[in-house]
């Protein structure tokens, strides 16, 4: 009796880890496709292989990664965004400099210079010694100062535009006064 509970335990533990190992197998089996996919610049069939891994595997980061990845190069900027912030759940996640850095491409793409300094801000937080995040915070930076700029330029000018008019109103008056 012994012999046979010992037995179904066994069996049931080795069932167990042959079953784990088949779902780790099928999840790295799609990662790798979708990564050859991505590679030779294929990224719709990319992005499927992602998004189903990353459904059937929703707490791990680095599919959520890929997935925003591909998004991204779709052109699925909101997408990849949701993908992206799914990936940063993880604390441990080792590219998460790059996924903010990501982040802040997406807003650069939008032209919400803001916010993508902040997350290029916050890329360079994570690991201060990523180029690419330093030499996108600056190109930024240098955008949002000439938007800026242009933006008071345009309100100095319509506020001149509106003070002349106000001016002419007023003597338009006063000739009319006069008459």
């Amino acid at each position: 009796m012994v012999k046979r509970i010992s037995i179904i335990i066994f069996s049931t533990f080795c069932i167990s880890i042959l079953n784990a190992d088949l779902l780790n197998f099928d999840k790295v089996f799609k990662n790798v496709r979708g990564i050859k996919k991505y590679n030779k610049n294929k990224f719709p069939e990319a992005t499927n292989y992602f998004k189903d891994n990353a459904l059937k595997h929703p707490d791990d980061a680095t599919l959520h990664y890929n997935l925003g990845n591909t998004q991204f190069k779709n052109g699925d900027f909101e997408a990849a965004e949701n993908s992206y912030n799914l990936s940063l759940r993880d604390p441990k996640f080792p590219y998460r400099s790059e996924t903010l850095q990501n982040i802040g491409s997406i807003k650069f793409q939008e032209k919400n210079y803001p916010e993508a300094i902040k997350y290029f801000r916050d890329s360079l937080m994570e690991d201060p010694s990523n180029a690419a995040a330093r030499h996108n915070y600056e190109v930024t930076s240098r955008l949002l100062q000439k938007q800026q700029n242009q933006q008071q330029q345009q309100n100095s000018d319509q506020q001149n535009k509106d003070q002349q008019d106000k001016n002419k109103q007023n003597k338009d008056k006063q000739e009319k006064d006069q008459k």
